[in-house]
């Protein structure tokens, strides 16, 4: 009996030592998670805080830079129109002020100078005796006095003595926002003022200078804290925010009625306005909150793995691990593949094995991120490639319109500078990469009119385009850069050279696009290079090769190329894109 009673009290204090021991593990644990959790949760919304400080400030540089570009470009063609030989001409001569033909001539000037500009800028001239002369595809602005004399800006205007003047559009214009770059026009030989030339920056291209996912929350002031800009979902005072200085960024807590979070802005550098943006609160609160509750929930799976090992401690964890081991061993090297096992999730090699199913997982991701990085490297790179050549094309047009002005010629001149501002606003195209067939082929002919006025025009274009293919996109800047490499390289030197371009489908969703001339052809030697990837030199058909890698980056395995070249018999090169509908609407690569 005595033995019995010491069997059954031998259980008994066994079991509420378990017991115990589990109470105590429990106090423990609640002990220790409940301070932690909220500890990180702590740390984890500074953190948070910090990396939106970060994102936002440099959202507000690039913002900044973008603006000031926008800026500088408009003062630049305002300075262009300063010594304007026809606008010179039309302000020095009164009678000139009231001839159809002298006013559509300014007017047309005044046009191809905006039309320079991405932006959709619009320029007006007041003269001294009060007449006024523009281009706005919007229609005529009305001023808020009844002559630019009489309003609040002229005197900034008339102080800065010929300099550029930028201004809040409103002080110009009623229930206009955006930036008026403004200037009095001085005759160049007597430096008598004859009037003065106002650049309007409409807000949606000042809008344009904000990151896509900011747009909705920037705001422009300029330095008397008048809103020029100002997308804010909410009423707020901007006559609270001090003054910023430049260089230095500005972050201010904002808690309004409907809003919660950080305006962060700071001083356009060289020009009197500041920029800013807001960001909501609410957005730190929830990457807090779902951390939380992720931590939360880690910490509950630990919390029922470490009961389940206290209890549930495996005599065969050797034989499981080895077995994993072999399976780790036998992948192939370089190639991150899962791996299938019979283990259940809750056991512990079967949760080494999901953690590394997990780890093969994000290695493929990487390795996806740093190709798609690369990638976008190569394409920037060409791209940059590709804008060198630009400048000295660019010179050699505006050179030879200097010719035909001084020659006389001005409508010529015209024609010539009217082509090559289409043929860069095509190229240009609002930072699209996608752009209808039709214009790819406007930009040709407009190139075709260029070279008209600069080279012996000893070629013809001619063009198979079937109308079904004209409003579909295809990326910008592909069948002109063919043009004129057979233009330089086929056809320069030859009598009566010809230029096919063809456009059409040659199957369902299949687009074939080609480029043929009869010049001179390619040597093989070159053709090999080309297509073999080996091409190195960039002095000779350097645009062809650059076409073919942009096509190939852009399209991928849709899209395959072949160039037939024959000596003294012309070149071939040829396009086919399949599935050409699933790139149609692709993002911008850039």
């Amino acid at each position: 009996m005595a033995a019995l009673v010491s069997i059954i009290k031998h259980h008994y204090y066994k079991n509420k030592l378990h017991t115990n021991m589990l109470i105590i593990f429990m106090m423990l644990f609640i002990l220790i998670t409940i301070p932690s959790m909220f500890l990180v949760r702590h740390f984890n919304q500074k953190n948070a805080q910090e990396q939106m400080d970060q994102i936002s400030l440099n959202n507000l540089s690039l913002s900044d830079a973008n603006l000031t570009q926008t800026l500088n470009g408009a003062g630049k063609i305002s300075t262009s129109l300063l010594s304007n030989n026809v606008l010179q001409s039309f302000l020095r001569r009164p009678d000139k002020m009231h001839d159809p033909s002298d006013i559509a001539l300014l007017e047309n000037t005044l046009y191809n100078a905006c039309a320079t500009s991405a932006n959709h800028l619009s320029a007006y001239l007041y003269t001294a005796d009060g007449f006024c002369y523009f281009s706005d595809s919007n229609g005529k602005k009305r001023l808020a006095k009844t002559s630019v004399r009489q309003t609040d800006i002229y005197f900034q205007i008339e102080e800065a003595d010929g300099k550029t003047v930028y201004l809040d559009s409103s002080g110009v214009y009623p229930d206009v926002q955006g930036i008026s770059v403004a200037r009095i026009i001085k005759n160049l030989d007597t430096l008598k003022p004859m009037g003065i030339l106002v650049i309007n920056i409409p807000s949606k291209d000042l809008a344009s200078a904000f990151p896509d996912s900011t747009v909705s929350r920037g705001f422009i002031l300029s330095k008397e804290n008048i809103p020029v800009l100002s997308n804010l979902s909410f009423s707020f005072d901007y006559t609270t925010l001090l003054p910023p200085e430049n260089h230095i960024s500005y972050i201010l807590p904002v808690k309004e009625t409907y809003a919660d979070g950080f305006l962060y802005y700071k001083a356009l550098d060289n020009y009197p306005f500041f920029i800013g943006i807001f960001q909501d609160f609410r957005s730190i609160s929830e990457v807090g909150f779902s951390t939380f509750l992720m931590i939360l929930l880690l910490l509950m799976i630990n919390f029922v793995l470490i009961l389940i090992g206290i209890y549930m401690i495996s005599v065969s964890l050797t034989r499981p691990i080895t077995a994993l081991a072999e399976k780790i061993r036998q992948l192939h090297r370089k190639e991150f593949r899962k791996i299938h096992t019979d283990f259940k999730a809750t056991n512990e090699i079967g949760y080494l094995a999901c953690s590394y199913n997990e780890m093969t997982v994000e290695i493929q991701e990487l390795l996806k991120k740093e190709l798609a990085a690369e990638k976008h490297r190569r394409h920037l790179e060409l791209s940059l490639l590709q804008a060198q050549f630009k400048p000295h094309f660019l010179y050699n047009t505006i050179d030879s319109a200097r010719t035909l002005c001084l020659s006389g010629a001005t409508m010529e001149a015209q024609s010539l500078l009217k082509a090559m501002g289409i043929y860069y606003q095509t190229i240009l195209s609002k930072g699209m990469d996608l752009i209808p067939i039709e214009h790819e082929l406007n930009s040709i002919k407009q190139y075709e009119t260029i070279l008209s006025f600069q080279d012996n025009h000893d070629f013809f274009i001619q063009y198979d385009v079937s109308r079904e293919v004209r409003p579909l996109p295809i990326l910008k800047f592909i069948l002109q850069p063919l043009v004129e490499n057979c233009i330089k390289h086929g056809l320069y030197g030859l009598d009566e050279g010809i230029i096919t371009v063809t456009c059409r489908f040659c199957g369902e969703d299949i687009l074939y696009l080609s480029v043929e001339d009869n010049g001179r052809g390619m040597e093989p030697e070159l053709v090999r290079q080309i297509t073999g990837k080996t091409y190195l030199s960039p002095s000779r058909s350097f645009g062809l090769a650059a076409t073919l890698e942009r096509m190939q980056l852009f399209y991928g395995q849709d899209c395959s190329y072949s160039i037939d070249s024959t000596r003294n018999q012309g070149t071939l090169i040829s396009f086919t894109i399949t599935h050409f509908s699933s790139h149609a609407q692709k993002e911008n690569p850039l």
